[in-house]
């Protein structure tokens, strides 16, 4: 989710997406269904054309256009709340790739969803100091880990 004040810029707003399709799904038990819908916004509006795009990709990629859009001489308050790392396990496979010596699934799916979140941060990082916006940054990391791995 990415804060840009004053507005909400690009998010979800419940928990636990696909990091492809961006859908929330709940299961009905009474009825033994399950029914998805998209839970991904832009601004009040539901975002569409994202399908099939990585979620942190996705919102690094608008967080660095919003760095680079930026007027430097103004305040700049970004808050970015990557995907990255809960449920579901998913990851590009390329991100899986080098820990191929991991031999549980859930484990090497979660290195890599570190990996990408590791290089999304990196992005951020190098945009800030290409704009000369990082040596004025206050760049607080935080994660909370709610993943489910199983041994």
């Amino acid at each position: 989710m990415i804060y840009h004040i004053p507005q909400l810029v690009t998010g979800y707003l419940l928990g636990s997406e696909n990091y492809y399709s961006h859908e929330r799904c709940v299961a009905i038990v009474s009825k033994n269904i399950t029914r998805c819908a998209l839970d991904f916004r832009d601004g009040e509006e539901i975002a569409v054309g994202f399908e099939n795009m990585y979620s942190a990709n996705v919102f690094t990629k608008r967080a660095v256009d919003l760095i680079t859009n930026h007027q430097t001489e103004k305040p700049l308050f970004l808050y970015l709340a990557l995907q990255s790392v809960h449920d579901p396990l998913q990851v590009p496979e390329k991100y899986t790739e080098p820990y191929s010596f991991i031999h549980n699934e859930n484990r090497r799916k979660y290195a890599g969803m570190v990996s990408i979140m590791d290089e999304a941060v990196g992005n951020v990082t190098a945009a800030l100091k290409s704009h000369g916006l990082w040596n004025n940054t206050v760049f607080i990391f935080s994660t909370v880990y709610e993943c489910t791995l199983v041994h």
